[in-house]
């Protein structure tokens, strides 16, 4: 399954995240994951509209993965390829 990540164009992290997201570096977090407060957010295809940004990456993920319905939660994340155009 392909997933995605939306960050500014300078990749920092938008819609309340906070960190910068680098090209092929892993994210992690620690400690309980918690939608919506405590884990690395990507979404599948169907849940990109109601999370439009600057700039879009397909993503990765490793470890325990959430899935709240519009948005999946993970242990471990990185954005590997900028997404140009997509409809």
């Amino acid at each position: 399954m392909t997933l995605y990540k939306f960050t500014e164009l300078d990749g920092s992290a938008c819609h309340g995240g906070t960190g910068r997201w680098t090209l092929g570096r892993w994210r992690s977090v620690r400690g309980p994951l918690v939608v919506c407060e405590h884990g690395l957010h990507v979404l599948r295809a169907d849940q990109l509209v109601s999370w439009l940004a600057p700039a879009l990456w397909e993503a990765e993920v490793d470890g325990e993965l959430l899935d709240d319905g519009d948005k999946l939660v993970a242990r471990r994340a990185r954005i590997t390829t900028r997404v140009e155009s997509w409809n």
